[in-house]
Parts: C-alpha cells; structure tokens; sequence
C-alpha cells in the first residue's frame, strides 16, 4: 500500500480495540483536547481521508463578535463511508466553532468530483459567504460549471443552512483565493483565470495563461465589476503566471489592493518586471479602474501572500476636521522569497520570510526578513495593539531562528513584530511531519487561534491525526506570543558540586556561557549541555536524564528540556528571580546534583543564543570508484536501476527540481526520471515523464533491461483527483480506461532509448507498481499492490489491498493476471523474482488469514511475511508464511542460483521462524529458504535501534546486501554516521555475517538499490538530505540521489574491458540484472513528510485499525 515515497522503518504503527471500545470512528471532527503547556486547546478537522490533492484542512476563519469562530475549507471524503453530507472527492466546508473549539455545526458544499473553500467572512446581516474552487457539475453544483474548474462563492445562513451558490470563470481553469466584506455590503474577491470567455469577457483576455483577477459581488453574489492584472502568456502561454493571493478594502476612500505574484513582463507589469515571479501588489478604485501596479522582486521567485491595513496614523487632537487619508498608514504585506537580489533577497537564495510596509501610494518604508540555512515562508499577518504578528514556516533552527524549537519536518512560527518592523520574539509550534499555517485570528478568552493542517501526530497535535492530513484550530496563550525580552544578554556560568566549593566533574559538559532574557522583574535562564571528555571517557550530552531544580526551596521542573540529534546539545531552560544566587539542579542518570554559578559582572549584552553547528561525520568515507549525485535543488528521490546489455546504466526516479539535472524539464509538480550513465558514471542522457497539470504526479519505480539491448520503465502517474492523464501519459486514456488516485504506466524503449510502447493498469482507487521482471519469451511480469474493483481490477478485488502479478508479452499486452489476496491488507515493496525454473516467488506482508492465505500458518501480532510461488502460466502453487510474536515486514526477494530465495525486510519477533536469532529490537533480517519455501537458516543485524534490510544480489561465493539503519550499538558499534545510515553487509553462503560498512552523512540516508556492474564492481543507488560524510558537497537540494560504485574485488590483468554483470550467478531471467529493489513506501502526494494510511477490517471479532507510517513528498 504504498503511496509515492520513502523508507518506512516503523512499517506499521498497530492499535488492537474491540468493537465496544470504538467511538464515532467516521465523525468530521475531533472534540476540542486541552493540551499541557503547548496550547490551551487544539481541535482536529476531518476524517480518515487519504486524499493526495485536496487534504482535510481548515483555510480560513475568522472570529465573531460573539467570540464563535466561523471556519472554512475542505474535507476530504476520498474512501470516507458513513459521513451523511460528504458528496465527493473532496466538499468544501464551512464550519461553526464557539470560543473554546467546541463545533457547533458544519456545512458540506459540493459535487461528485473536487470541491474546496479558501476564505469565508461574514456578512453585515449576520449570514456567511465563502469563496474556493469547484470541478463538480452535481449536487449543490448543479449544473453551474462553465468548465474544467470554477470560482465557486456560496452564501449559508447564521445556521449554517445553504442559501445561495454561483460559480465564477469560463470554460478553463478558475479559483476564487480570498474574500473581505466592501463598504456597501458586498464583497471583494481575488483569485485567478485561465478563461477567456463567459464571466471574463470584455477583459481582453485572448490566452489561456493565468492572470489574477478581482471580483465585485453585491449581497446576493451577483458579479457588479470584474477586472484582472497581469501580462499575456507570449510567445509560448504558461500557466500559474499571474495570481492574486489576498485582498484588502480599504473603507476610507472604497478602494482596494490586492497582492500576490506575477511571472509576466508585459502588460501591467511592463518595465515592472525583475525576473522568476515578482510580487505585486494592485489598487482598484471602487468601481474596479486600476490606479497603480507595483512590483518587488529579484532574479529568483517572490511571492506576497497576505496584506493587511496598518495601524492608522496618530491625528493631532487639536484637527477639528479629519479625512481618511490623515489616519490612512498605508499597508504591510508578508510573503516568501528565493531571489538574490531585489528589495528583499538573500544571498543564499533559500526561500525566506519577509514583511513590507507600503505608504497609501505603494511606496516602501521598511522591509524585515526572517530566514534559515533551509527555507522559511511567510504567510499570514495580524494586527495587534503594539505591532503585527505573523505567521509561517520554518524547518532549521539557525540564523534568524536559532534557539528556536524544531519539531519535524515543517513547523509553525509566530513572530511578534514592533510596528517599524523589529522582530520582539519568535515562537514554534508543531509536531513530527509538516504542519501548514494558513492563518491566525484573535480569541476570545486573551488568546490567538491559530489554524491550517498537518501531517503530524506528536507535539502539539499527539494522538489526534485521523487521515493523511487533518485540519487544525489551536489556541495559543496570548500573553506566550506577545511578550518578548526587553534585555538579552550572554552570561558566564559554571557548574559547582552541590554542597561543595569546588568544580563538579560533570562541568566540562556544561557551555561556558548561559543565554539570559530578562522579561519584567524575572530571568528566563538558558543552559546548554555538549559532549565532553571526562576523565578520559567521551561522555555524550544525549545520556543526560530529565532536569529539575530549586525555587523557593523546591525541587521542579525546568520550562524546557530537550536534546537536538543534529548538534547533539541538551538544552535546558529555568526561571530565576536574579543572577547573583546559584541555583541547585538534579539530572537524572547524572554524576550528582550541581550548582549553578553565573558571573553576571562579566555579562554581554546579545541579540541571539549561542549557536551550535550540526556535528560532523567522524567515521571515514566508504570507499568508492566513483559517485555522482543525481538531482536539483528540491527534492529528487532515487528509485530503481539496472545495466543494460551495452554496460551502461540506467537509474529512475522521482523530482520536483526545475535544475541541476533537470534543467528545465519539470512538467506539473513532479516528474519521473530516467537516467543513463555510462560504467564510469558520466551522465549521458535524461528522459522524463509527467503530465502538464500544475498539480500531475508522476515517479518511475522499476526498470529492468531487456536481451534486446532496450529496457522497460514502469512507475506511477496522477492528474489531480479522477481526471483523465494529460501530457506523456494522455495515450493511457483510451476508452473504457478508468483513471483513479495513482495509476500504473509501463513504458518500453530500445536500446536507442526510444518508447516503443506504453501501457498502463489502473481502477478507481490506488494501482502501484512494486515490481518488474525480464522474462525469457521478452515480455516482463509486474507485480503491483492495489485497492481498486474496477478498471483492470474489475471485480478482482478481495480485501483492503491486494497484489496482483500481470504478464505482458513483448508489445504489451496482458497475457494473464493472477490476484494474490485475502479480507484484509497484503502489501509488497519488490517482491517479485523469477526462480531458476522459470517460476515466479511473490513476497511481503500478509494480514489475511483468508484467500490465498487461508491455510497458511498465523504466527502472531498483525502482519506476518510470506512467500508464494506462481507458475509461469500464472497458476498459483503454493503460499507459506514465516514470522513470529511481533510484526514481521518482508521489503524483497531474491531468487537464488540454488532454487531457492532469500526474504529480507525488518523484524521484532523472537519465536518461530526468528527464534533462534530474534532480538526483540526492531531489526534487519535475512531469510534463506530452498525451493520448497522451507527456512534453511536466518539472520539479524541486531541493534537497539531500528533498522531494515532493502535489496540484495548474489555473487559466486556470497550474497552482499544494502539497507539502512539508526543502529549505533551491538553488530553496528562504532559505525554510525548520522541519523539515519545506508549499510552494506556481506554474507557467506551458510548466512554467516562477514562485514558491515556504513554509508552517510549526519542527516537521514535511505538505501534504493544494489546491483553487479561487471566483473569486479558493484553499484548502489541511494537517496539522501545529508551534505557531509560520504555525500559532502553533492547534494544540491532538499533530497538528493546518489549513485555509487565500489571495487568489490581486483580487476582481472587480463580484462581489457568491463563485461557486465559476469559474476552475478542468478541473473538467469533479467539481461544480467538483479532486480530486487528497495522496500519504499511510495507516496504520490505532493505535499508533506509523515502520513498514515489507515484501513479498517474485522478480524476474529476484533476491529484493527492499522495506520501505516510512511515518508510523504514535498511541494
């Protein structure tokens, strides 16, 4: 069950409840939680909707005079039962909170296909009014569509009963961003439109490119003025060119402004333009005549997100008369910028956060940045009495946010602003994946409601994820957000032996200097802990236990307590009423209490705490013949590779980068790449795959090369939500197909890389590919893990996933299918391999015991692994299972020159088929079995740490395997390079360990694939974030693949050229390949790092809700 990306160490994450202990497990929303000194309240929006496009999330919202909150946005419905207004894919919803996150009610508004809202407001005769994007035709759409997608506004009453609907835009693609009540009752409303025709005629629109446009509806949602911004499309029309993100009425002179980006250079923008986007920002009177354009940017990408009024000007009591432009301050906008140059660049060009302040006429007086070594962005602002807050996201806490909490992958922060724009404070929120801020309000109870959606499900959102991604309200203390430090200072400080004058032994972990702020009459006191020798011993910061001290002659708590991976610090936060008296402290697992002695006579006065730099690789390069990275400056994954008959390389893969390697070849938000390397790994050449769509996914899983010197590519492709593929893969629609969330494509090319043919297997829901295989008549066999029951699953369907291996001759058409399957969840990650009789052996992860599996033994816990042998013909022979009292994963399988196979994948069983070897921890595993499927012997990398075996080949006397692991102790001791470490481990024949050597750097490394390139090398192929170790100074952007080759033994005297594949004994059925790829969990979604995937079955009486763990892929 994958979904486009990732390893999955933690495959499963498994909650066992009995049918009487599940409550309301379809309800939308999640009761408002109290949550300890994090938030006062945090609600959940949605359900378990596993939607990639449009997610559960709450976009807007706004607070009313009664202290309710009237919310907005979308609710994803996708494999969602029981949830009576859901209508399709995705409704948009509008929702009533009162002050504490307790719903009142909710509306669903929508069709049978995509429906979202973005901005709500209300009304002056207390009824709502909200704008998004709708695809659908039905339900409350009814025939309203004009074609492909819509600006929808809907208007609901104080009930939340639907009055009124009407849609926006032409016969191309429109959407309504953001809306604010006018000064006569009406609305002003921005977005953007592709269209030329129906609502936009009469604006010499003549191209299909985007341009922004702004709205002027009455009361009862009828169109009074539309106008648009921007330039043509040129030469070449593009889209996503010209776009309005937010709006703003100004009520003294009934004008408006409206801010967001444009990538025209004519037009409105001529002699505006500065390179990339620029952001812009437009005023309208009120009969909608544009005044004035301005635009800031640089050579990169700047983009405003929201504006907002300023503070108005203070107006001398002694005026008899004022007019609205004495108290008129003028504007301040936020928004995100990569540029190097422009008003607001940065030399690094990461993304960064920015603020602007405007005069009335649009005029510059101050601009501020927030910015990282990674990428921040700036979103939302609010006024508050002393300045602004605003709010985005970060990812590193350095530069602008050092000190500042990290808490995965994608946090929220809230900066408090003077309003000359000096940054007061800076606070962090959010959990273990990506969290998405699109807004703040203030409450009702001295308290900011901060809303959005997240991937995450620790911090502030522990325990309450229901889907892939859910919507959120929280409620912040606003004493928290607006108080900052009126001092700073960096001050010396020691640690003393508790009761005695001298030097604790446990003071050369302690930082030389304490970062001291000083808010009212109190001292926020910051201690750090690094690693340190101590009588000769290296003693690491990370053994330190939990932190408590004195006050008032007690013992408590510290504010804050935590151990950073990447710098290895602990850093340790308490509250003291001077500097002058030393402070007792007790660390659990430490050498005694201490004492606190600080030198405030020998303080400094600073603006930031200290720095700590991440720590940097120690253990020694594994050593290669060569190495290249593979990617750009976003993020690039590697998938798949093989040799192909010429010796050549092929590698496959997913990207979002425009760069690097792929130069300008990025079509919709990601593409699938295939790469060919010469032996020496020079890059020859780069096809790609993709649709045309701003939103098409597409990634390349699997190849394998062919006897005719060609190779086959087979990967997965997405066009938004049900709609039909565009671009590389519009041959796939033919008639009778049906398109669902992610479909499978295979491509065959010659030997001159060119496609000879495409195919494709999709239905309704998700169709992945985890698998294919050369066979000897020149088709290929792919083995792909689905849940849909329709299309080339048509009543095929058996469970909640299902695998099923498919045949295909040399042209590509299917000769057979067979379903391996039972009631519940079987998955694979490359488990397809062809044995030395022509045969097949399928392998993974069986829940059923039923189908197929029906007779197989049940070891225990929810998953075990199998093995099952299909004939060529597609007949199934036989099913054996192997596992033990906890969870078993099986990621491959390799056909073994013997006639048998080897399992690998990762385990915590001790019983059963891992008694002999089992170590309780979650760990890598290899399993020998004959041709019978019998155990012959198996194996554990055992460490206390988690770690997984991916892919394997065989040589003449041993197998060598690739995997990954976080391992720094037992059979990986002194090997660890960072937080995550590729491994490779070589076998004897009988499964004896002979070695391990790790490949890294500090940051997470995953393994993809191994294979023999001749007859004395091997390659790797890997993905990787890190910068350092054996990837320093190669990767170009967020991820990055990396392939790699090595001497695995002495080239041969004689050898005058490099054969391929020589001594790879079982490479029988693939042209000289090894096909036994990596155990990712793919995801299609293009947006976020930590999903789940939950199912829902009966078993034995028992409901088990499964939630499977997997990396999500980024915008």
């Amino acid at each position: 069950m994958d979904s486009k990306m990732g390893k999955n160490l933690n495959k499963a994450l498994i909650s066992v409840l009995s049918l009487g202990m599940i409550v309301s497990m379809c309800s939308i929303t999640v009761n408002a939680v109290e949550t300890d000194n994090v938030a006062n309240w945090v609600t959940m929006y949605g359900d378990n909707g596993n939607n990639s496009i449009t997610p559960d999330t709450v976009n807007d919202a706004e607070r009313l005079i009664n202290g309710d909150i009237i919310a907005t946005g979308t609710f994803d419905g996708n494999k969602v039962t029981g949830i009576e207004q859901a209508k399709g894919k995705s409704d948009g919803a509008v929702m009533l909170y009162d002050k504490n996150g307790q719903i009142k009610w909710e509306t669903l508004i929508g069709g049978s296909a995509a429906d979202s809202f973005n901005a709500v407001t209300e009304a002056n005769d207390g009824s709502y009014v909200a704008v998004g994007v709708s695809q659908s035709n039905d339900g409350n759409l009814a025939n309203l569509n004009k074609g492909g997608k819509d600006g929808i506004i809907a208007k609901l009453d104080s009930n939340g009963t639907l009055i009124k609907v009407v849609t926006v835009g032409g016969s191309d693609a429109d959407e309504l961003k953001a809306i604010q009540p006018a000064g006569d009752g009406g609305f002003i409303v921005a977005g953007y439109s592709h269209s030329t025709d129906l609502d936009m005629n009469g604006l010499n629109k003549i191209e299909t490119d985007r341009d922004a446009i702004i709205v002027k509806i009455d009361q009862d949602l009828n169109i009074e003025w539309i106008n648009r911004a921007g330039g043509t499309g040129g030469d070449k029309a593009v889209k996503k060119m010209d776009e309005f993100t937010s709006v703003v009425a100004n009520y003294g002179d009934g004008s408006y402004l409206a801010v967001g980006y444009s990538s025209s250079s004519d037009g409105d923008l001529e002699g505006f333009a500065h390179g990339g986007k620029d952001a812009f920002v437009v005023k309208f009177n009120e009969n909608g005549t544009k005044e004035w354009v301005k635009a800031f940017g640089g050579t990169g990408d700047d983009v405003f997100n929201h504006i907002i009024r300023a503070h108005n000007k203070k107006v001398s009591t002694d005026k008899t008369e004022i007019s609205s432009s004495d108290i008129d301050n003028g504007y301040v906008l936020t928004g995100t910028t990569n540029s190097n140059s422009g008003i607001v660049g940065n030399e690094e060009e990461n993304n960064v956060a920015f603020t602007l302040k405007i005069d009335s006429n649009g005029q510059v007086e101050w601009t501020t940045s927030l910015a990282n070594n990674s990428k921040t962005t700036g979103d939302y602002l609010l006024a508050i009495s002393d300045g602004f807050l605003a709010v985005g996201t970060f990812d590193t806490n350095d530069q602008d946010f050092t000190g500042i909490k990290t808490y995965g992958k994608e946090d929220i922060y809230i900066a408090h602003y003077s309003k000359d724009g000096t940054c007061l404070n800076i606070s962090s929120y959010g959990g273990d994946g990506k969290d998405n801020p699109e807004g703040i309000i203030p409450g009702a109870n001295d308290d900011y409601i901060v809303y959005g959606n997240t991937n995450s499900n620790s911090g502030l959102f522990e325990g309450k994820l229901k889907g892939k991604y859910d919507g959120f309200l929280a409620s912040l203390a606003g004493t928290t957000l607006e108080q900052y430090a009126e001092e700073k200072y960096l001050v010396p400080v020691e640690a003393w032996k508790a009761n005695e004058d001298s030097l604790s032994m446990m003071a050369p972990l302690l930082y030389k200097d304490a970062y001291v702020e000083k808010i009212g009459f109190k001292y926020a006191v910051t201690i750090y802990f690094t690693n340190a020798t101590i009588m000769g011993t290296q003693v690491s910061a990370s053994t330190l236990g939990e932190v408590s001290y004195e006050k008032n002659g007690e013992m408590i708590a510290v504010l804050k307590d935590e151990y950073d991976e990447v710098t290895q610090v602990k850093t340790v936060t308490l509250e003291v009423d001077d500097l002058d008296t030393p402070v007792k402290l007790h660390i659990d697992k430490a050498m005694g209490d201490i004492r606190l002695s600080f030198s405030s006579k020998d303080m400094v006065e600073t603006t930031n705490p200290p720095y700590f730099a991440p720590v940097e690789v120690e253990q020694p390069d594994f050593k290669t013949s060569w190495k290249v990275n593979i990617g750009g400056s976003d993020y690039d994954y590697t998938d798949d590779m093989t040799v192909l008959k010429n010796g050549n390389i092929v590698a496959v893969g997913q990207s979002y980068s425009n760069d690097g390697d792929f130069q300008n070849l990025l079509k919709g938000g990601s593409i699938a790449y295939i790469n060919q390397y010469d032996p020496k790994g020079e890059l020859l050449k780069t096809l790609t795959l993709g649709g045309t769509e701003y939103d098409s996914i597409a990634y390349a899983a699997k190849v394998c090369g062919l006897d005719d010197g060609g190779f086959v590519v087979s990967g997965g492709y997405q066009e938004g939500v049900y709609v039909a593929p565009t671009g590389d893969f519009a041959q796939l629609d033919t008639a009778g197909t049906v398109h669902g969330q992610m479909d499978t494509f295979i491509a065959k090319y010659d030997s001159n890389s060119k496609l000879i043919w495409m195919s494709n297997f999709s239905g309704s829901a998700n169709d992945q590919v985890k698998q294919i295989k050369a066979t000897d008549d020149g088709g290929i066999a792919v083995l792909i893990e689905t849940n849909s029951n329709d299309g080339d699953m048509e009543n095929q369907n058996r469970g909640l996933y299902d695998l099923v291996i498919v045949k295909y001759d040399a042209h590509g058409k299917k000769v057979w299918q067979r379903v391996l399957g039972g009631k519940n969840i079987e998955t694979s990650s490359s488990g397809l391999d062809i044995l030395s009789d022509g045969s097949f052996i399928v392998a993974g992860s069986l829940s059923s015991k039923s189908g197929d599996f029906a007779d197989v033994d049940w070891y225990g816990d929810i998953f075990d692994c199998f093995a099952a042998k299909i004939s060529a013909t597609g007949e199934l022979l036989w099913t054996k299972a192997y596992g033990g009292d906890r969870n078993d994963y099986c990621n491959s399988v390799l056909a073994t020159s013997d006639g048998g196979f080897i399992l690998m994948g990762n385990t915590k069983s001790t019983t059963d088929t891992f008694a002999p070897i089992g170590t309780g921890y979650d760990n890598a595993y290899v399993l020998k079995c004959n041709e019978t499927g019998e155990t012959e012997w198996v194996n554990v990398i055992k460490s206390s740490e988690a770690s997984e075996m991916i892919s394997a080949i065989e040589l003449e006397d041993q197998y060598v395997f690739i995997g990954q692991s976080r391992g720094t102790d037992y059979d990986v001791t002194g090997l660890n390079k960072g937080s995550m470490d590729v491994f490779i481990a070589n076998y004897e024949k009988n499964g004896t360990l002979k070695t391990i050597e790790n490949i890294g750097g500090s940051k997470a490394d995953y393994a993809s694939e191994i294979m023999v390139l001749n007859d004395y090398q091997i390659s790797l192929l890997v993905y990787s974030e890190s910068n350092d170790g054996d990837f320093k100074n190669l990767n170009r952007g967020k991820f990055d693949g990396m392939l790699m080759t090595y001497d695995y033994r002495q080239k041969a005297d004689n050898s005058t050229t490099d054969k391929p594949n020589q001594d790879n004994v079982n490479n029988q059925n693939n042209s000289n390949v090894i096909e036994t790829t990596n155990s990712s969990i793919k995801n299609s979604i293009n947006t976020g790092d930590d999903s789940k995937i939950i199912g829902y079955s009966l078993l034995g009486g028992t409901m088990l809700i499964i939630l499977l763990l997997t990396r999500k892929k980024y915008n």
